[in-house]
């Protein structure tokens, strides 16, 4: 049970996605792209419902790709993308990344969001990974603080630049 802001106790689930999740989730990603976008992320996927939809089916599907999905009373919630990937040359040359994490914002600052990660990270070390990888947006500041609060710290700053708009 999770109390969130105006409903007090809800019936909420957390499990490994599915192929028919795939309209729900592509839903779900669509408000994550716009709500990232806003925030100032320079990525801007197509976020046309067909092409979203057939990207996030595959998504379903793809070997080292896991997806977990938060539902209250049957209802998408939150949803977090993760990839391992075979880095070559590294020591430990698997790195799992958390690629996309979003929870609606009436469900925030509950344990939706904690639970996924604990559910990815719980899949990506039962598959032999120990090195975790994600990106914050620098003006991310609750982003940041609850990824320090889990134990992720800064390693590396990458720079954007998106070029002058034609």
């Amino acid at each position: 049970m999770v109390k969130t802001p105006e409903s007090g106790h809800t019936e909420m689930n957390l499990r490994a996605a599915r192929e028919s999740d795939a309209a729900a989730l592509s839903a779900l990603r669509a408000t994550f792209w716009s709500d990232q976008i806003a925030k100032g992320s320079l990525d801007n996927p197509d976020t046309e419902p067909e092409k979203l939809l057939a990207d996030t089916t595959n998504l379903t599907k793809r070997a080292r790709t896991v997806i977990f999905i938060a539902t209250d009373r049957e209802e998408p919630v939150g949803y977090l993308l993760g990839q391992t990937k075979i880095v070559p040359g590294a020591a430990g040359s698997a790195v799992s990344s958390i690629e996309e994490i979003f929870v609606l914002p009436q469900y925030r600052r509950t344990t939706v969001a904690r639970r996924l990660v604990d559910s990815a990270l719980d899949s990506f070390r039962s598959s032999g990974c120990q090195r975790f990888q994600l990106r914050v947006l620098e003006r991310n500041d609750a982003g940041k603080a609850f990824w320090r609060q889990i134990g992720f710290a800064p390693a590396v700053t990458i720079y954007e630049y998106a070029g002058p708009k034609e």
